[in-house]
């Protein structure tokens, strides 16, 4: 019987099962139909031909072929014994299963096992020929013999009667449940894959760590043992990474099951039963499973693997009806099977109570160079010259694995004139592989979630959600369950706020557009092109499809008053610094929302009844009229309208929501209507440099932000009415405020304050400080308010009940003393975060060792400071950079409270000593060259403290860049916020302030991966180059035997030197190094007079920045 894949392919191939018979006895029966079975179930089995077997020394092929099989099968018939090759090959299965761990099956094809153990009837007439033969102390025969007795002790299967059926079957089964799941076909290059493989197998597997840990719970979560849900847009490689999973842990599990492409096969006909047979059959490891309904499947799966360890994969599963029919409920399965389920819907998942959910990762930008150059250029890095046309292409695909490949094949071996045009027409026309994936989530939409996706793909990709929200509210969409719709499917995120879209799914959804009329721009519902939008406006003819409209950086162009206008169905209409020859606008009357900057009319249309949305900043607009005829406005935003010197009547305006005045800097008065909004939410009026009064009185129920920042003129505060209890955040910073009247007691919503540079305010009363939500007070710059702090301290009420909520405080240039700080710690034990920096303290009072609840203090630029208590430990941040007069217990003090592993403590302070304390773990010198702080770690990630002291340096702001490295896996994380440092300071932290708790898990995830030393390295961002840096183990959290140091050796730089510089005499040497040690002096003395005080610029710095940040705001509510 020929064997398709033995011989040749023998040493190429790796078997599940390699048969060892006597071909006379069997091949053409029982071994036959043997190896037949196990094929057809998937067991990769190797049979030798018979042309294999001539002469008497067995082929070194078969034994390789032993070698490379998991399980060998020894038929042991009538004659076996008497074939010499039989023997053989029966020694060299004994040597594999010693040496390697083979399985060994022996069976016994009518015959006893006594006859083989004890070499009887035809074994004894086989083996007395073999010794005539080869003598009877030959070492060969005791050898066969010695097998024969080992092998035929071993459990196996003897056939006496019944039918050989049966039996083949019983021996299929038992190999099946032996041979672990086979690995799946992934694919070369899968740049940042093995990183991606560790976090979900850490989410996989972290019940079971916390089950490990003792950790009790009173609930075991639904499914959470046993399913993971993987979810991400189309083509950002959830099969690949389920794949890479499947393969990564498959051998823990007795059978394994990797459903593809579930979507598209439970479409077609009887699709879910034919689903659950695979399943069946591939679990089970029998033949095809006969399955009459998906009500008997669910039936089968319960009854059959309740008791099996299995690994399930659902791949691209997009109907609930799936996983109730496939994985319904955890109790179907073992607490040791896991299941996973590749989606592009979270909903799903949310639905069949998946609490496990990894969301997949689109790939950094150097990640997407490598993976892109694998495709484009068949190795890492671009081919010179290709370099700007590489990046251009990673920009375009945005991290997309997918739109990475497709792009990187279209485009190899093609020159630089073929890769700028393909490049440019992906910009207008993206490549169809991409498009037909990226398209399914929105096939699967509803009408309504359609609209809306198409609306924020044309226009509002990168706007602020409530205000998109209200605008499509306005258009009659049913927008918070579309909105939700769409997140669960991966087309858009929310992200602070803001709504997000990958640019590949923004281009889909616009291509879906240009779709609608491939040549008639007039016949498509939305226009953001501005050559077709130029196309259209000026032809002035009516027009019933378009519905909005998207004009960016025109010049002027002659369109006629009425062009607008005759767009009878125009909803959404947005146009930037778009001048048009009229001075008159007639708009239509459907419009929702008019988003015009540079606006050129003094006045707005009348007729918009229907609008929900006004943003028309930089325009020459008067707001004369008052506005009664918009019921329906949410929004408006009329910044930098400098013609403005009265806001208008707007009391029918009921609805309006947000109202945006920045920069109106001739604005003089509000009409008192404002004051009286029932619905009034945000209200911002920055930089108004003429008004001195707001209102007189107010009465706004649902107000949560009011702001008047740098409204340097602005001295009274409106009268409160009625008790306001939404939550409440009031910027009034660098007004000319002098005093908070008493009505601030009704606002019980009130939780942050910004008085900031309110130079002119003397007072603060006590009412202010019995606000019950008030958590957040900015007083930093108010020098009058330092001598009367005593006045309202001794107001304050000192009962635990009625005890100030403040928990943040920032008194910085207040000219405060020791005493007022103790009563600042007395009269305020919540405070948690406490920035008195650029104060004259002396000695920080031993009472704040008492402030429980204390986690930050700011004490930077006090310039007398000498002494500081203990902290408790609660704290964990102390800021003290410039504080030059700390005395030498103190330093010495924070350097021990770093150490301490309760404490999770970060200081930056001075230092004149730039060395490390010899009782840390480690520390090193860059003397000579850059290097990465770097250690070795095993088992779980160290917790550790660093120390970074800082020499001349050009910035204050430093991150952090950590990087573990090992092998297949390299993985590097970079914390998202920085620290603020010095020249001449050090910088102390517990890393493990640096990263989140899940962050965190994710670092001992990579540590733990393969049980073998990982390199971590840490580096300071930007590229900072620290005189020493040292680390700290932290012995009661990680044993030192899971971690290890590499002591660096350093050398000066060893490069030829030139013939000029041998010629230097000694003289001359000295006088360089001395010019170049008084330039240095002369820089940095010319940096220190031209910035102001270190304490004044940072001070003014943080005002300029949060300043910016609102600033911003107001500039892009309704922009990107």
């Amino acid at each position: 019987m020929a064997n398709p894949a033995s011989t040749s392919e023998t040493m190429a191939t790796n078997y599940d099962v390699f048969l060892s018979f006597r071909g006379e006895d069997t091949r053409h029966g029982f071994t036959g139909h043997l190896y037949d079975a196990l094929r057809r179930s998937g067991v990769n089995t190797f049979i030798d031909d018979e042309n294999l077997r001539t002469g008497e020394t067995i082929r070194p092929q078969l034994l390789q072929s032993i070698e490379a099989s998991k399980i060998s099968i020894v038929v042991f018939s009538t004659n076996y014994a008497a074939s010499t090759w039989c023997l053989d090959e029966l020694v060299q299965i004994l040597r594999c299963h010693r040496e390697r761990n083979q399985l060994v099956f022996p069976v016994f094809y009518k015959i006893e096992p006594s006859h083989v153990r004890y070499q009887k009837e035809t074994y004894k007439k086989a083996m007395d020929a073999h010794e005539i033969k080869f003598g009877c102390h030959s070492q060969k025969v005791k050898e066969w013999k010695e097998a024969l007795n080992k092998t035929s002790n071993r459990k196996g299967f003897h056939l006496k009667h019944g039918y050989e059926f049966e039996f083949i079957q019983k021996i299929v089964k038992k190999a099946l449940t032996c041979i672990p799941p086979r690995q799946l076909l992934i694919g070369d290059h899968m740049v940042g894959l093995q990183t991606r493989v560790v976090e979900a197998e850490s989410d996989l597997y972290s019940w079971d760590r916390v089950l490990s840990n003792g950790e009790s719970h009173k609930r075991k979560p639904y499914n959470n043992n046993t399913m993971l849900g993987i979810v991400g847009i189309g083509g950002s490689g959830k099969t690949t990474l389920a794949k890479a999973l499947y393969n990564s842990i498959c051998h823990r599990f007795e059978c394994a099951c990797f459903l593809l492409n579930v979507r598209k096969i439970s479409d077609q006909e009887e699709g879910l039963v034919r689903l659950q047979q695979t399943l069946l059959s591939k679990l089970l490891g029998e033949g095809e499973i006969k399955v009459r309904s998906v009500e008997e499947g669910i039936s089968m799966i319960k009854e059959k693997l309740s008791k099996k360890r299995a690994l399930i994969v659902l791949d691209d599963v997009d109907k609930i009806e799936q996983l109730k029919a496939l994985a319904g409920e955890c109790d179907w399965f073992s607490d040791k099977t896991r299941i996973i389920i590749t989606t592009r819907d979270k909903y799903l998942l949310t639905a069949h109570e998946v609490e496990k959910i990894y969301e997949t990762k689109l790939l950094s930008d150097p990640e997407s160079l490598e993976l892109f150059c694998w495709n484009a250029f068949k190795m890492t890095r671009p081919k010179a010259n290709y370099e700007d046309l590489s990046n251009q292409a990673i920009h375009y695909a945005q991290g997309l694995p997918l739109a990475l490949k497709v792009i990187g094949s279209n485009l190899i071996n093609k020159n630089l004139e073929e890769w700028k045009s393909a490049l440019d027409k992906y910009e207008k026309n993206p490549p169809k592989d991409i498009q037909s994936v990226l398209r399914v989530s929105y096939d699967s939409l509803e009408g309504n979630e359609k609209d809306i996706f198409l609306d924020i793909a044309c226009f509002f990709n990168g706007k602020k959600w409530e205000n998109v929200k209200n605008v499509l509210h306005g258009c009659g969409m049913f927008t918070e369950d579309g909105i939700r719709i769409l997140v669960d499917k991966s087309l858009l995120t929310i992200n602070d706020g803001y709504l997000r879209m990958h640019d590949l799914i923004q281009n889909m959804g616009r291509e879906i557009v240009k779709q609608e009329a491939p040549r008639g721009v007039s016949d498509r519902s939305r226009l953001w092109f501005h050559e077709d939008v130029l196309e259209l406006l000026p032809n002035d003819k009516e027009n019933k499809k378009i519905e909005g409209i998207k004009l960016v950086q025109c010049e002027e162009h002659d369109w006629t008053d009425t062009a607008l206008e005759k767009m009878k169905k125009l909803r959404i209409l947005i146009l930037r610094n778009t001048n048009l020859s009229c001075r008159t606008i007639l708009l239509p009357e459907q419009l929702r929302l008019l988003d015009w900057k540079g606006y050129p009319s003094k006045s707005i249309p009348s007729n918009l009844k229907k609008i929900v949305a006004f943003s028309l900043r930089h325009s020459p607009l008067t707001l004369e009229n008052s506005f009664q005829n918009f019921e329906h406005l949410t929004y408006m935003n009329f910044s930098h309208c400098e013609s403005i010197t009265h806001f208008p009547n707007v009391s029918k305006a009921q609805c309006l929501r947000k109202l945006i005045l920045n920069g109106c800097i001739n604005l003089v008065s509000f009409d008192e209507s404002v004051g009286f909004l029932p619905n009034l939410t945000y209200l911002r009026a920055s930089k108004c440099t003429k008004l001195r009064k707001f209102l007189s009185r107010i009465c706004l129920p649902s107000l949560e932000h009011l702001s008047f920042n740098w409204c340097t003129r602005l001295g009274l505060f409106p009268h409160i009415v009625e008790k306001m209890d939404k939550p409440l955040k009031i910027c009034l910073k660098a007004t000319a405020i002098q005093e908070i009247p008493d009505s601030f007691v009704d606002l019980v919503g009130l939780h942050y304050l910004d008085l900031t540079s309110c130079e002119k305010l003397g007072y603060l009363p006590s009412c202010l400080f019995m606000l019950p939500n008030l958590v957040t007070l900015k007083v930093g710059g108010c020098p009058q308010l330092g001598g009367s702090f005593a006045r309202f301290r001794g107001s304050l009420s000192t009962t635990a009940e009625s005890r100030p909520s403040l928990e943040t405080l920032h008194f910085s240039h207040a000219s405060l003393r020791d005493k007022d700080l103790q009563e600042i710690m007395q009269s305020f034990p919540n405070l948690e975060v406490l920035n008195v920096s650029s104060n004259n303290f002396v000695s920080i009072p031993a009472c704040v060792q008492e402030s429980s609840y204390l986690t930050s203090l700011d004490l930077s630029c006090c310039l007398k400071l000498q002494e500081i208590p203990e902290f408790p430990s609660s704290v964990r941040k102390v800021d003290v950079r410039h504080c030059n007069s700390l005395s030498a217990n103190t330093t010495s003090m924070l350097w021990s409270q770093v150490s301490r592993e309760i404490n999770k403590l970060q200081v930056v302070m001075p230092t004149s000593n730039t060395k490390i304390p010899e009782w840390w773990d480690d520390c090193t010198s860059w003397k000579y060259r850059r290097q990465d702080l770097n250690f070795e770690a095993c088992g779980k990630f160290p917790v550790v403290a660093l120390a970074f002291v800082f020499g001349e340096m050009n910035y204050e702001s430093v991150g952090l860049h950590l990087s573990i490295e090992s092998g297949d896996v390299n993985s590097a994380y970079q914390p998202s916020h920085n620290f603020t440092v010095a020249e001449n300071h050090v910088l102390l932290c517990d890393l493990r302030l640096w990263f989140s708790d899940e962050e965190w898990k994710r670092l001992d995830a990579h540590v733990e991966h393969g049980n073998t030393w990982k390199k971590v390295k840490v580096r300071c961002v930007p590229d900072i180059i620290p005189v020493h840096w040292g680390v700290y183990v932290y012995k009661k959290e990680t044993s030192m035997k899971d971690i290890q140091f590499q002591k660096l050796q350093f050398r000066p730089c060893s490069k030829k030197i030139s013939n000029w510089e041998k010629r230097l005499s000694s003289a001359e040497e000295l006088a360089i190094a001395s010019f170049s040690e008084n330039l240095k002096t002369v820089v940095k003395n010319l940096k220190r007079l031209m910035a102001p005080r270190e304490e004044e610029q940072s001070f003014c710095l943080m005002q300029q920045d949060e300043d910016e940040e609102e600033e911003e705001e107001g500039e892009s509510d309704m922009e990107a």
